[in-house]
């Protein structure tokens, strides 16, 4: 079926940029639609991250141009990017560990007066709502981020992404730290966001998860676009081949 212009939330076209001698993106495109879940894999070194960094504001690319919402992307920070919509969870939780909860979530954006004071029980009933979006419980936000397990700062996080109210949500490696009933906890709110209309850039190495909660899969090779995929009409065998450049033999 053909993709109407409404439905595609980001675009982009031909992204490219180099450190150095090296270049971690060649003229990489693919287009993002709203409510989908467009999982991104590779090779370490594939250039997953350089990709997700510049969506997100990280890192600027030399070369190419991204579309958001069909008007051209300009990013020249992290904060920029979260303004439009776009919020990013790393691999490894960019947290205030001695902070609570509570200012975790609102690092940044705290809900003020008119006369610039904080309203902290505004702040904490909208916290309960992000936080009961991905199941913590309230009782969480008193307490200071490194009270957490990795996993549920991981949580934290996604919940301030949802909070600000994200048309895009990226995720990178975010199973790797997770337990496996943690991962699915995800994966559940994954579902539940797709069906608010969030977009989400999940980036794995993990093909089983990847062909289980993708709707669209792009494939990175040495900074290269080496595959789009439909994830019922590929296998673990293709995704690998595309990744490696090489056949391997399954059975």
């Amino acid at each position: 079926m053909r993709r109407l212009a409404e439905e595609i939330i980001l675009k982009a076209e031909s992204i490219s940029k180099s450190f150095g001698g090296v270049k971690a993106l060649q003229d990489v495109s693919f287009e993002l639609k709203k409510g989908e879940v467009l999982s991104v894999i590779g090779e370490n070194g594939a250039g997953k991250s350089t990709l997700m960094k510049i969506i997100a504001g990280a890192l600027k690319n030399d070369k190419g141009n991204i579309y958001f919402q069909g008007e051209k992307l300009s990013l020249h920070s992290p904060l920029d990017a979260v303004k439009k919509g776009i919020s990013i969870v790393y691999q490894e939780p960019n947290i205030f560990a001695d902070m609570s909860v509570l200012e975790n979530i609102f690092m940044g954006n705290e809900v003020v007066s008119k006369n610039k004071t904080i309203q902290w029980t505004k702040m904490y009933e909208e916290a309960v709502k992000a936080l009961k979006m991905v199941d913590l419980p309230e009782n969480i936000l008193h307490l200071t981020m490194s009270e957490l397990s990795i996993g549920n700062q991981q949580l934290v996080l996604i919940a301030r992404g949802i909070y600000k109210k994200c048309k895009i949500l990226i995720l990178d490696e975010p199973t790797s730290i997770l337990s496996h009933n943690e991962s699915e906890k995800l994966f559940e709110i994954i579902a539940d966001l797709k069906q608010q209309g969030v977009s989400i850039m999940y980036i794995s190495h993990r093909i089983p998860e990847i062909l289980r909660i993708s709707d669209d899969i792009i494939v990175l090779r040495d900074g290269c676009l080496t595959g789009t995929l439909k994830p019922q009409e590929t296998n673990e065998e293709a995704i690998i081949t595309a990744m490696s450049g090489r056949k391997i033999n399954m059975s």
